[in-house]
């Protein structure tokens, strides 16, 4: 049955007097700059002025040609913030022709099922379109159920009269949602710099990717610099599903032609466009319905004096997926691509300082290294004592940081032995008591050597202070219990505990068991106790081993017999 239409309302000057009222109010309802507060005003007006009990009001998104349920009357179901299609139903013709019209008989027309407000009041028996437009374009629309009164002329009156201050509300809507996204994005990158964890940026990054965007999940994918492929590195459902380590080959799917042209790619539906790449879904079990795609760039930085340079270049891409509400839009682009160029940055800052530590610790441990071999007896002595150090440091529950300086300050705990003559460090029989003396110098030595090292002041306790005691009879300071720093403590432990389990010229290695005993008879007076007790569960647990360990497991697995020469 087709619609009644409604010819434009009046203007207001030829108002008659009986509309004044309407005309007070409608002003009063226009004051209100807050979106949702003048479309449920709206709302109520325009169902009073129809006697209705039920209807919605819809914002209209012309770019995804969809309708947004704002505010509802009457007891309907809680659709607000629910997207909807307009294709097809009863508001299509509003998109291009927008006009006010009456259904009287919605259960005999074919579209009615197709209209959003079908899903609100399935029973409905008649429905009258209000729509709100400015320069012909529809802005807003109402759909009010079952009106018992039909001012047409007052409805179309209210419609021409509120249609530009409800484009002006969802303007300054549009502004606050910006402006909150913008505070996120700055808080998001606020934390991405927070951090150099380069797994702990790549969770963070792809988690705030789905929040800011309003997507079911993201995922990121970082370039194999030598095959070329994408390796789905990280998702952000990965308790849900497992997707991590998937590969797509170069150039192929939606991510890969957003790294090869370094473009943002916006795709609304994934399983009509011929560059989705559908075996990621038959892998994980995720259906791809909508893709933003966008690169992540880096700046490659080559650094040392005098060759500093850049060089940008794409290590991959990140992609929301699924939005929740609507389309992606160019701002979603935008905003996917500032999160993204500066979670990059800082990846590739994180990947710098990795490799600069990485490059530090192999310097010292070959450092570290070339010292113990002064000494044929304790070849492998710091390498060992660090690693005791940090297990005794985790077992103890330390941040990361400290437990990074413990790495470096045992390892270099015996670099003091560099200023002792190899006379004395080789001497295979046990040293005389000038000897001895000299010897003990050796934390001094290595304290005055890394002093020199600005960056390493952290760590000198672990240098200097290994060999004092905790009953103050140690040297070369005599510190007594908390005087001796929790560093200073812990490499005392670890270095005894070695020292006491490798053979020695003038005596053969003691087995880890009288070891501990060793360390637990002697806890308080010389050793920490929770010092002790943390290196004794940390081998109870079989994190740590001895040298003579070690050597009996290597000895085992060189003459066990090879199952492929049977």
């Amino acid at each position: 049955m087709p619609p009644t239409a409604v010819p434009p309302s009046p203007g207001a000057s030829s108002l008659p007097a009986a509309w004044q009222d309407l005309f007070t109010r409608l002003n009063t309802v226009a004051a209100c700059s807050d979106a949702k507060i003048l479309l449920q005003d709206t709302l109520t007006l325009v169902c009073e002025l129809c006697g209705a009990e039920y209807g919605v009001m819809y914002e209209y998104r012309p770019e995804v040609q969809e309708v947004v349920c704002r505010v509802r009357q009457g007891n309907l179901p809680d659709n607000i913030g629910v997207c909807l299609p307009v294709g097809g139903g009863l508001l299509a013709e509003q998109v291009t022709s927008p006009g006010v019209r009456f259904y009287p008989d919605l259960q005999a027309e074919p579209d009615w099922q197709s209209t959003p407000g079908f899903a609100l009041y399935t029973e409905a028996k008649s429905m009258l379109v209000v729509p709100f437009t400015r320069n012909g374009e529809l802005v807003a629309v109402g759909e009010i159920f079952d009106p018992q009164e039909m001012p047409l002329d007052q409805i179309a009156f209210v419609s021409a009269r509120l249609s530009t201050e409800i484009h002006k509300a969802f303007l300054l809507m549009q502004g606050w949602r910006d402006n909150a996204r913008l505070q996120a994005l700055i808080a998001i990158i606020g934390e991405l710099s927070s951090t150099l964890d380069r797994d702990r940026l790549l969770r963070l990054l792809i988690n705030y990717a789905a929040e800011l965007l309003n997507a079911e999940a993201s995922s990121l994918f970082l370039v194999d610099e030598k095959t070329g492929e994408l390796v789905l590195h990280l998702a952000s459902n990965w308790q849900e599903v497992p997707v991590e380590k998937v590969r797509v080959p170069p150039g192929k799917g939606i991510i890969g032609e957003t790294v090869s042209t370094g473009q943002p790619v916006l795709v609304s539906q994934a399983a009509m466009d011929g560059r989705h790449y559908p075996k990621v879904d038959l892998k994980s079990g995720f259906v791809t319905r909508s893709v933003l795609a966008v690169p992540l760039r880096t700046q490659e930085l080559t650094l040392g004096k005098g060759m500093g340079r850049q060089e940008e270049r794409i290590i991959g891409g990140l992609e929301a997926l699924n939005k929740r509400q609507g389309d992606f839009t160019q701002q979603d682009a935008r905003m996917l691509e500032l999160l993204a160029r500066q979670a990059a940055t800082i990846l590739s800052v994180a990947d710098l300082y990795a490799d600069a530590n990485e490059l530090f610790l192999d310097v010292i441990q070959a450092l570290v290294a070339s010292i113990d071999a002064k000494d044929p007896y304790t070849e492998g002595h710091s390498r060992r004592v660090s690693e005791f150090s940090v297990a005794i440091a985790r077992e103890l529950g330390m941040p990361p940081e400290f437990i990074h300086q413990v790495r470096i300050g045992s390892l270099l705990h015996d670099v003091g032995k560099i200023g002792v003559p190899d006379s004395i460090l080789k001497k295979p029989e046990r040293l005389t008591e000038e000897e001895f003396s000299r010897m003990k110098e050796h934390p001094a030595i290595g304290g005055a050597i890394m002093r020199q090292v600005r960056l390493l002041e952290h760590i000198l306790p672990a240098i200097e202070e290994h060999h004092e005691r905790l009953d103050g009879r140690g040297y070369p300071h005599g510190l007594t219990d908390e005087q001796i720093s929790l560093l200073g403590r812990i490499v005392a432990v670890a270095d005894v505990f070695d020292a006491l389990t490798s053979d020695r010229p003038y005596r053969e290695g003691w087995s880890a068991e009288e070891a501990l005993s060793y360390l637990h008879d002697h806890m308080g007076e010389h050793f920490s106790p929770s010092c002790v007790q943390a290196l004794t569960r940390a081998y109870v647990t079989g994190k740590i081993r001895t040298q003579k360990e070690r050597d009996t497991l290597q000895r085992a697995e060189k003459e066990a017999p090879n199952p492929s020469q049977d």
